[in-house]
């Protein structure tokens, strides 16, 4: 279960996309573990839709940050500005240790920067 998750014990923690991400958008958990990772000073990533759920635990507030949207669906981007990030067009952002990849296009990148910071 994600609340018995310890921060603690790991490296790194990522938040996954896909349209199940939406499913936890609002979930104070996974907030509570994104701001423990950054209090922590771990690797926190973000790919897809789930950025906006970093967005909404205030973790990303005046950081660089990227998310999937399209022409039709700019909803997410909205999320993250609502929330104090700098929306980026590009693929893969990084700031400090948190990672953010835009869609499953930026999957190689994404995991590429995590690995890049954990060495």
């Amino acid at each position: 279960m994600l609340r018995d998750l310890k921060v603690a014990d790991y490296d790194a923690i990522l938040f996954i996309g896909g349209p199940g991400a939406a499913n936890y958008m609002d979930d104070e958990t996974c907030h509570q573990i994104a701001r423990e990772a950054v209090k922590a000073d771990r690797v926190l990533g973000a790919i897809c839709i789930a950025s906006a759920i970093l967005a909404k635990a205030g973790v990303l507030d005046g950081k660089k940050a990227t998310v999937w949207s399209s022409p039709l669906d700019r909803s997410t981007v909205k999320i993250l500005e609502e929330n104090g990030a700098i929306f980026q067009k590009d693929s893969v952002v990084v700031d400090g240790k948190i990672v953010t990849g835009n869609g499953p296009g930026a999957a190689k990148e994404f995991g590429e920067k995590i690995v890049e910071i954990l060495n």
